[in-house]
């Protein structure tokens, strides 16, 4: 995945996110279990090195996580192997 694909795919799940929040609680929650979470883990692990993110992208990533509790605070952004 390229720095511009991970990028749009980021705002991309940014903006549906914000989308569905006007939605019906079951739906919102539905979502959120089933395709945002995932989908925000893929993403967070396809660049281990947070490199290729824009500035924005990196905030858009830390307020969804915020939000949707997907990666642990203490382990985003950590990303040592040992």
């Amino acid at each position: 995945m390229t720095a511009k694909e991970l990028n749009k795919a980021i705002k991309a799940l940014w903006k549906e996110h914000y989308r569905l929040t006007f939605e019906q609680n079951t739906v919102y929650f539905d979502w959120v279990e089933k395709t945002a979470k995932p989908e925000l883990l893929r993403l967070y692990h396809a660049d281990d090195t947070l490199e290729s993110l824009t500035k924005e992208s990196l905030l858009m990533m830390l307020s969804l996580n915020r939000k949707l509790r997907a990666i642990p605070f203490h382990n985003f952004g950590n990303q040592s192997k040992y």
